[in-house]
């Protein structure tokens, strides 16, 4: 039998391809066991993604890490999962059936214990991310379960949770990771303005951001929806955002948060993609639309020109689900916004009964967002 070391591989390129579609990190890791040429060009890929787990051992976990050099190169992406909540702080054991158990601390132990860690997590982000020189996409997850309980209640800003976004955002902020930075993919955490203004600069090398907030709990402010500017913008992507009706004191005109930030960026963005966004009115008032979905549509064409592919849903995609009946729609796209406290919820069936006049058409957006679907396909034609 041949040595594996002698065994003819097919062409790099080839070899390339195929290993490119690998996505678990830990057959890329066996593959680079296999042969001298199968661990060359696994390499790269087996060490793209770096985890960085809110465990206790965080901090030792990047330093024995960074211990080597020549796979540190390979790390463009850098992830940070939180999303197994303020409990990843304690340690875990499992016990003779396999169970995992947290092992809280003493209570008068707890709050040091709980400070120091937060401290270590400071530390991971000021001063080792700096030695990831080639990391170019950050991704911040945290756990939907920051959502405040009960729903009504404002979070708690003395929660660990609080506490662990505050650390992360304050600390990137001065981070130098923030100037390599070209994607950034934040889920569920609180506090990210402090994160988005650092980033917000004529010389950002931010292109692709997406975001995804805690409905009902929105997280972006109107400083960002106002002033926070990306010169190099070309992706955005939002998941569970409301959307407010603003009057726009630059024109005197009635906009949405959305509309705002885009044209701000209408000499950069290339694509935009909306998933579970809702456009807010505020609660209390007959549920009118000033402005609907199909005005927004209007004005992206009319004003984002370099715009080339636009997702949304839910949307409209067929023209049978186009009916008075089908409040659906309706429904999944339009809310409510409340302001104490601060919170936004799809409208209920009740209120589209008793409102049904003042709700927007379905009609009428599914004929703008099918116009605005035509028009980029026309500007896909033409670039190509």
């Amino acid at each position: 039998m041949n040595d594996p070391q002698d065994i003819a591989l097919p062409p790099p390129e080839l070899v390339d391809a195929i290993i490119r579609e690998v996505d678990s990190k830990q057959a890329l890791l066996n593959l680079r066991l296999t042969c001298k040429s199968f661990h060359e060009i696994a390499t790269p890929y087996a060490f793209h993604t770096f985890d960085i787990p809110m465990k206790s051992n965080a901090k030792s976990l990047v330093i024995d890490f960074l211990e080597a050099p020549d796979l540190v190169k390979y790390v463009r992406k850098l992830r940070v999962n939180a999303q197994e909540g303020t409990k990843v702080f304690w340690d875990v054991v499992k016990d003779e059936e396999g169970n995992e158990l947290v092992l809280y601390p003493e209570p008068y132990k707890e709050t040091d214990l709980m400070f120091s860690r937060l401290d270590d997590i400071r530390c991971i982000f000021l001063n080792p991310m700096a030695s990831f020189a080639n990391v170019d996409t950050l991704c911040l997850y945290f756990p939907e379960v920051f959502r405040p309980e009960p729903l009504y209640e404002d979070e708690n800003e003395d929660g660990w949770a609080y506490n662990l976004a505050y650390k992360i955002c304050r600390s990137l902020r001065y981070s130098p990771l923030k100037y390599t930075l070209h994607t950034l993919e934040i889920q569920y955490l609180p506090l990210c303005d402090i994160l988005l203004e650092a980033l917000s600069s004529r010389s950002s090398s931010l292109t692709s951001l997406k975001i995804t907030e805690c409905l009902p709990k929105p997280y972006l402010t109107s400083k960002f929806w106002d002033s926070f500017t990306y010169a190099r913008l070309q992706h955005l992507h939002l998941s569970k955002v409301g959307i407010k009706i603003e009057d726009s004191p630059s024109k005197n005109a009635l906009e949405t948060d959305l509309e705002r930030f885009l044209l701000r960026h209408s000499g950069c963005i290339r694509t935009i993609r909306l998933d579970e966004c809702l456009i807010i009115v505020e609660k209390g008032a007959t549920p009118g639309f000033p402005r609907t979905w199909a005005d927004v549509w209007r004005n992206i064409e009319e004003n984002i020109p370099h715009l080339k592919r636009f997702k949304f849903e839910p949307a409209p995609r067929d023209p049978s689900y186009v009916s008075s009946g089908s409040s659906n729609y309706i429904g999944l796209s339009y809310g409510l916004w409340q302001w104490s406290p601060r919170a936004y919820f799809s409208i209920i069936s009740g209120e589209r009964d008793r409102a049904a006049e003042n709700l927007p058409s379905e009609r009428d957006d599914r004929a703008a967002w099918d116009r605005l679907q035509t028009t980029l396909e026309k500007r896909r034609k033409r670039s190509n």
